[in-house]
């Protein structure tokens, strides 16, 4: 009998521990179950914040994109059309004279590719003289490669000379009263009025002119030995679908010009400039060439210059001019070539501090 009190008492016991046991588990289960939730909520929130802001960066990086200036990626030359709009197309050029064809006979060798274009063979120079010193200097250096030019004269920023140009429309009428203050570097009005009055006396030489391409150079200029040349090789590249060419440009960029012909100078040096560069690079106009049609266009932009906006210079205001009327219309082609390939400012110090530009400038004047 007390064996079974025993068992029965052995039992109670073993069924209670069981149920406290299950009840424990339970708990346990519960309680494992509560953090498994909340673990999968979190992980659900990390997932949903690592997704929202991998999409915040990607749309960053999209319009970071979108207004990049662009100036370090290579492109083919794309030229524009006869209808004004740019060819999207790209194809490349050769650096090769074409070999013609004699009577009766056929061409032979490798062709400059012309996609209906022409190459720019006759060029005329016209100088902007300031210093009789300086234009020795330069006459000496333009005889050498047989290059004949025409002078024009340089124009100071003198009150009558500002005011005669805002009266005949050269410039804008809010230009007489810029002329006793400093620019935002320093430089008085006068002398940046001087340099402009100066370029647009001799683009209008071109525009009235008969010759349709023309060489402008300051006597600031320092031209290489090679100078001619090399500008034949420019030309004969971009052939006749171009406005403006920058020589002598300081920070220049744009959409580089891939040359196909090894060891050519122009490797990494020529750039097409376009919409959303800055008018702060691919400044200069001590050396360029323009067409008539351009020199025509850019004496319109001229009109409403007089300093007084963002881009205090006359080159920085054209540049800012043709950036803005290039996204509208794509129909004026400018191009730069990187400062001291052609030519050399040799009105500059840092261009005097540097040993091999020194022989080009001496007696420059200054």
């Amino acid at each position: 009998m007390a064996s079974d009190e025993e068992e029965e008492l052995g039992l109670s016991h073993a069924m209670s521990a069981l149920s406290t046991a299950t009840e424990k588990n339970k708990q346990e289960a519960a309680a494992s179950v509560q953090r498994l939730s909340s673990w999968v909520g979190g992980s659900r929130r990390s997932v949903h914040l690592g997704t929202l802001i991998f999409l915040a960066m990607f749309l960053l990086l999209c319009r970071l994109l979108l207004f990049l200036p662009q100036s370090q990626l290579p492109e083919e030359l794309n030229f524009l059309g006869d209808s004004g709009a740019a060819s999207s197309a790209p194809f490349t050029i050769q650096l090769t004279e074409p070999e013609h064809p004699q009577k009766g006979g056929k061409a032979g060798g490798s062709k400059v590719k012309s996609h209906g274009t022409r190459p720019i063979t006759e060029v005329q120079t016209l100088v902007i003289s300031c210093s009789k010193k300086r234009m020795a200097r330069l006459k000496t250096q333009m005889t050498k490669q047989n290059v004949t030019f025409t002078l024009s004269p340089c124009v100071t920023g003198s009150d009558a000379n500002v005011a005669k140009a805002v009266q005949e429309g050269m410039i804008g009428p809010g230009a007489s009263a810029m002329l006793s203050g400093l620019s935002n570097k320093g430089t008085a009005f006068n002398k940046i009025f001087g340099q402009a009055l100066s370029t647009l006396k001799a683009l209008q030489t071109v525009a009235e002119g008969s010759a349709e391409v023309v060489n402008i150079v300051e006597d600031r200029e320092g031209v290489w030995s090679d100078y001619v040349k090399r500008r034949s090789e420019l030309l004969l590249l971009l052939r006749d679908r171009w406005d403006i060419v920058k020589l002598n440009a300081r920070h220049a960029t744009g959409r580089t010009v891939r040359i196909h012909a090894k060891g050519s100078w122009m490797h990494g040096n020529i750039f097409r400039m376009h919409p959303g560069l800055s008018p702060a690079v691919n400044v200069g106009l001590t050396n360029f060439l323009v067409t008539k049609k351009a020199a025509q266009r850019i004496l319109e932009w001229g009109r409403t210059f007089d300093s007084s906006g963002k881009w205090q210079s006359l080159d920085q205001h054209l540049l800012s001019r043709f950036y803005k009327e290039s996204k509208v219309r794509a129909n004026f082609a400018g191009f730069t070539v990187t400062n001291n390939a052609l030519s050399v400012r040799c009105d500059s110090q840092a261009t005097l501090s540097v040993k091999k530009f020194v022989p080009i400038c001496v007696d420059n004047g200054w």
